[in-house]
């Protein structure tokens, strides 16, 4: 450990033994090798020389506490609360994925993000748009999560957060066939975290890296938060648009029944109420028929045109979809 942290306890230690001072810090940041990786650890400590009887230093009294989980999880609630402040105003799912996404890769200093939808399989994942950092390709499109390794798929499926800091050295990855499919995306360090909502995995969210990565546990903790959030915001965008969407559809049918309740005239009726859903719709095209089932037999009305189009066979007024 001494020898992970030399270069920065190193001369403090040395001022104490010069100067007979002691010497204190506070949210000192030391690089410890843990599981083979280099990890930042967050520490307060102090050095106190012990003196001999004739006044010379004989020693150093070192004490500290590691407060590691402290100045992350403070780092990482900071986080949270930014992308809270970032996606609260916005109401296209899009435009919800993409803050996320970018938020998150620049916090963890990542190459690729991505956030999508996992379809009813639980195996295949599609994302839309990618944010990267300018050094790894966008991976839109369909992935298969078997690809991976079955260890993977497994562990997604359950929704247990997937960190691979390297994933030439994880035992679920290390295989040809495995290793093959992160060569393919440019990727060597991945955290995904998988959201199971009704029974199923029903979406993800990845962070990609080219080169192994020391991310851990807090990391892993921090893109399952921003899954979760994202799939809130998202769903809440949705819901909006859906609400937004049925109150204009019931605005537009109330005009239209005030409007063609005061017309007397059905060839007045049907004009208004094809001009009206043509505005509404913003259609080419609107046709009307009055159906004759013993002919088999359309006869249309298109359009702004009032008055009884030739007829049509009821097969061709149906195959011709019209709006």
């Amino acid at each position: 450990m001494w020898a992970d942290i030399w270069d920065v306890v190193g001369p403090q230690l040395a001022r104490v033994l010069e100067t007979g001072e002691g010497f204190s810090t506070y949210d000192q940041m030391l690089p410890i090798i843990r599981g083979g990786l280099r990890r930042e650890t967050y520490w307060n400590y102090s050095f106190t020389p012990i003196h001999g009887e004739d006044g010379s230093i004989v020693g150093v009294f070192n004490q500290g506490h590691e407060i590691t989980d402290r100045v992350l999880g403070g780092r990482r609630h900071r986080f949270l609360l930014d992308l809270s402040d970032k996606l609260r105003p916005l109401a296209d799912p899009r435009a919800i994925i993409d803050t996320a996404q970018e938020a998150l890769g620049r916090h963890l200093g990542a190459n690729r993000v991505g956030y999508g939808e996992v379809e009813e399989t639980a195996r295949y994942f599609t994302t839309e748009r990618n944010w990267t950092d300018g050094s790894a390709p966008s991976r839109e499109g369909t992935h298969d999560f078997a690809g991976f390794g079955p260890d993977v798929l497994a562990a997604l499926r359950a929704g247990i957060p997937l960190l691979i800091p390297d994933a030439a050295r994880d035992p679920r990855t290390c295989a040809p066939e495995s290793l093959a499919a992160f060569d393919a995306i440019d990727t060597r360090a991945v955290i995904t975290a998988s959201l199971v909502k009704e029974g199923r995995m029903r979406a993800a969210l990845y962070v990609h890296a080219r080169e192994p990565r020391n991310w851990d546990e807090h990391d892993a903790e921090l893109v399952t938060e921003v899954a979760e959030r994202t799939w809130a915001a998202v769903e809440r965008a949705r819901a909006e648009a859906r609400l937004r969407e049925s109150e204009e559809r019931q605005a537009f049918l109330l005009k239209l029944g005030d409007n063609v309740r005061r017309l007397s005239d059905p060839e007045a009726v049907v004009a208004a109420a094809m001009r009206a859903l043509g505005e509404r719709l913003g259609a080419t095209r609107v046709a009307y028929a009055e159906i004759d089932e013993a002919a088999a037999m359309a006869m249309i009305r298109k359009g702004q045109v009032v008055g009884v189009l030739p007829n049509c066979p009821l097969s061709e007024f149906l195959g011709q979809r019209a709006v």
